[in-house]
């Protein structure tokens, strides 16, 4: 638990570091929507792994992850050219 704290502290200082004034309660709110995210595909893995085996739940939630990469980059070109 402590090293997730010191994690999420020291992600939130850099954001805060680096993010310009304008678009950092933006990020900020992404940052933490990420934390709950995370949380929710922890759960759907430790059912995948329960159902199917931990060695198809990793290679199965890492495709998910590309598909929704791959769908993002082309639904989303945009993105990339951020400021």
């Amino acid at each position: 638990a402590a090293c997730i704290a010191a994690n999420f502290i020291s992600g939130t200082a850099m954001i805060q570091a680096l993010t310009p004034d304008n678009v950092r309660g933006r990020v900020l709110s992404l940052f933490g929507l990420n934390q709950a995210i995370a949380m929710i595909f922890g759960v759907a893995v430790g059912a995948i792994a329960e159902a199917a085996g931990a060695t198809l739940a990793v290679p199965i939630m890492g495709g998910v992850l590309v598909a929704v990469v791959a769908t993002l980059a082309v639904a989303s070109p945009g993105l990339r050219h951020v400021h």
